[in-house]
């Protein structure tokens, strides 16, 4: 069985909307920053229901490069809408891409 590592962490006071909050909840990755994404599907739109009920209209779907220890790595699948507070990674699909994600010492490496 393949399992791939992708190490990143933030210390509370860098919290602001350009990081990124795990998120167990969330069933895909989304984030307002379209500056970020390095290729978008603009023909891709969709609408999900937020945890308060309300709909959240996702205007595309795109990638994302992100540089590690190991490498550049890509995050595929990002729902890219404006009505965001904060960008969210899904743990979900982060599993579904065989990643792990290792909790210890208040710390998430993925």
């Amino acid at each position: 069985m393949e399992t791939n590592h992708f190490f990143t962490n933030t210390k509370k006071k860098y919290f602001n909307n350009k990081n990124w909050f795990l998120n167990s909840g969330c069933t895909n990755h989304m984030t307002k920053r379209r500056e970020i994404l390095s290729y978008i599907d603009h023909f891709f739109s969709s609408s999900i229901k937020h945890g308060d009920k309300k709909i959240l209209e996702v205007i595309s779907m795109g990638d994302m490069e992100v540089s590690t220890k190991r490498g550049n790595m890509n995050v595929s699948g990002i729902y890219y809408a404006l009505d965001l507070n904060h960008s969210r990674l899904s743990v979900g699909k982060m599993l579904e891409m065989k990643y792990k994600l290792v909790f210890e010492d208040n710390i998430c490496n993925i």
